[in-house]
């Protein structure tokens, strides 16, 4: 896009009412909300950028959105540690995989679902929890990948040897 392109020519011919109400069908008919975020690096809560990373977290759980993040470069203890950081969700993760700092995925579920099972499909990199919606029993799953550039073929490789579950599949 041109840096000097307006709303307008990015909306054609919608105007912002128009994109409003679209977000409002949106959410009256799919309540089911995901953010997928490659944090690269959330192991110190104590600095500047991870206080941010930590607040945008924290508003997507209070909209009630399942969060999947990626190279979280935790460890099982940072994990614990960053488990506090998130009180009103649970989260589920695989540490790195290669036994140094590098890859990581986590999802952090908001209370509003229950996690009926987990399971790490490749260690670092994929893993699966399936998940029911209290309030209206709706059970689903979700997956978090993350393709390291330099493993992406024995990632692929190891996931395509899976078993994953029946029913609906984020």
């Amino acid at each position: 896009l041109p840096s000097h392109a307006t709303w307008q020519e990015l909306c054609l011919s919608f105007s912002i009412q128009d994109l409003i109400a679209a977000l409002a069908r949106r959410a009256a008919t799919n309540p089911l909300s995901f953010t997928f975020w490659n944090v690269r690096w959330l192991v110190s809560p104590h600095t500047d950028a991870a206080i941010g990373k930590r607040g945008a977290v924290c508003n997507q759980i209070l909209r009630g959105t399942i969060t999947a993040l990626v190279e979280t470069h935790w460890t099982s203890a940072d994990a614990d540690l960053w488990a506090s950081a998130f009180p009103t969700a649970t989260r589920v993760l695989s540490a790195p995989a290669w036994g140094e700092r590098r890859g990581g995925v986590a999802l952090i579920i908001p209370q509003r679902y229950e996690i009926i099972s987990s399971a790490t499909l490749v260690d670092g990199c994929v893993l699966i929890a399936s998940v029911n919606d209290i309030r209206t029993q709706d059970k689903f799953s979700v997956i978090v990948a993350y393709f390291p550039p330099d493993e992406r073929t024995s990632v692929l490789t190891a996931l395509k040897a899976c078993t994953l579950p029946e029913g609906r599949i984020y």
